[in-house]
């Protein structure tokens, strides 16, 4: 013989209060505040100040053909110039090429930093007339060149490219992506430009 007990089950408005009353008594909406203060607010604060724009108001980047050298070799290659018309003072740094395609051939003797297969850009210094300079102050209607050396000359298709809405959505590249650090006035922003 199997005695099977049965035990009878609350009404569900009876269930529904009473777990209430112990979500109450173990101070459960306190505790999710503190969880929602210590670790999700933080951390939406955190994702915020590392998010990447891929246009900032009035601030033009040009590109245009430009020959060059680096270390008595004469190159190719492309001049990526800056030009300030926000009304407020720009600073500028961390200039780097990422994401380079096979339609974009950079020059064996380019910098290039192995650890995340970049190129770092350097701005031109014109009382040495090297581009050297790391990072750069622009008032208002100034410009600043940088420039990157090319296997060979770069295309017309390429300077006249103008990415579609869906790859700078995307952060998809055709043939590089331009990173930078720009502050321009009291605002920071974290730049990355599909080209």
């Amino acid at each position: 013989m199997i005695l099977e007990i049965i035990t009878p089950t609350p009404n569900p408005p009876e269930s529904a209060l009473r777990y209430w009353k112990w979500l109450k008594d173990a101070d459960i909406p306190n505790f999710a505040i503190f969880l929602f203060t210590a670790i999700v607010w933080p951390l939406a604060l955190w994702v915020w100040s590392k998010r990447k724009v891929t246009t900032i108001p009035n601030l033009e980047v040009r590109l245009s053909r430009r020959r060059g050298k680096i270390d008595e070799t004469s190159c190719e290659g492309i001049e990526i110039t800056f030009v300030n018309k926000t009304g407020s003072v720009v600073y500028l740094s961390n200039g780097r090429l990422l994401g380079i395609t096979s339609d974009f051939a950079v020059h064996q003797l380019a910098a290039r930093d192995i650890s995340d297969s970049s190129y770092e850009l350097k701005f031109f210094d014109s009382a040495n007339k090297t581009f050297h300079i790391r990072q750069t102050i622009l008032q208002t209607d100034q410009s600043v060149d940088t420039w990157i050396a090319l296997v060979s000359e770069a295309s017309d298709a390429l300077l006249s490219y103008k990415p579609s809405a869906w790859r700078k959505f995307l952060n998809r590249q055709r043939y590089f992506r331009l990173e930078f650090l720009a502050v321009v006035g009291e605002d920071r922003f974290r730049v990355s430009l599909p080209y």
